[in-house]
């Protein structure tokens, strides 16, 4: 059985983040109000009308009973933003992330920017220095850091303050106080996965209780072609632990399971620049 990421347990709590109805709050985003869904305005009603139901099961479950992962998604990711009133938005699509990509809505770039190329900069040190100012009234800021961002669609990075002291703090914007867990939710989860992967192998050729130090995904292939009597490639990264075998295995080798040259040099589909434009959104390529 083998994972290309493990597991791990929390030591603290962690949560799911929405900018975007903060920025709605500081004038910066409008939402198009025929564009929440019913199922939603049902929930925002009882919510509001029986609020103490609400208290009862958070405490007891830790958790919202009325606002779910789907359900947060419907209300903000799914809702029609009025662009025409909208200068800023949150774009990470997973609101687990807690480095948030943020980006202006430019003339030129966005489909009904609003935000002229020439105000692009003043724009931005504004935003930034506005977002930057944001303190719950304990004085806690919400963001841990927040920069100009050079990354091709995005303007603006941010990661959240994840502390546990903050979630139960309140912000005062525009002369409302308003609790952070509005934009926070804690996630009903006690672990995530993590990028060290685990292998676990099982059989009569193995020992029992040996520990895979230092294991790679590279050394998968050459142990199952081991396993199975087939020569390992000399031109394969990974190798076979021997100390792992009951009785350590012959290997054999081969110079190559390639038969042909491959080409390194990327196509130029029609759809290749819109994939690649994509990934450097995301931060894969530069």
């Amino acid at each position: 059985m083998v994972s290309d990421h493990g597991f791990k347990a929390w030591a603290q709590n962690r949560y799911w983040y929405y900018l975007n109805p903060l920025f709605e709050e500081l004038g910066l985003l409008k939402y198009l109000r025929s564009s929440v869904p019913p199922k939603r305005r049902f929930k925002n009603f009882i919510k509001k009308r029986f609020p103490f139901i609400v208290k009862l099961y958070k405490k007891a479950r830790g958790f919202d009973p009325i606002i779910t992962l789907e359900d947060e998604l419907d209300q903000f990711k799914d809702r029609k933003i009025a662009w025409s009133k909208t200068s800023i938005y949150d774009k990470s699509f997973n609101p687990e992330i807690i480095r948030r990509l943020v980006s202006l809505n430019i003339i030129g770039r966005e489909e009904f920017g609003i935000i002229s190329p020439a105000e692009k900069n003043k724009k931005l040190k504004e935003l930034v220095k506005l977002l930057s100012d944001i303190k719950t009234i304990e004085g806690r800021p919400i963001f841990d850091f927040i920069r100009p961002a050079s990354r091709e669609g995005i303007d603006i990075i941010c990661k959240m303050n994840e502390s546990n002291e903050i979630y139960n703090d309140n912000l005062m914007i525009n002369g409302k106080t308003i609790p952070v867990n509005k934009y926070y939710e804690k996630m009903p989860l006690s672990g995530h996965h993590k990028i060290e992967g685990f292998a676990v192998y099982s059989g009569p050729d193995f020992k029992k209780n040996e520990q895979m130090i230092n294991l790679s995904v590279m050394d998968v292939t050459p142990l199952i072609l081991t396993l199975y009597g087939f020569p390992i490639a000399k031109d394969m990264k990974g190798k076979v632990r021997r100390t792992w075998f009951k009785t350590p295995p012959e290997i054999k080798f081969i110079d190559s399971y390639e038969t042909e040259k491959r080409s390194s040099k990327i196509s130029e589909g029609e759809t290749d620049e819109e994939v690649r434009k994509k990934l450097r959104a995301l931060g894969y390529i530069s």
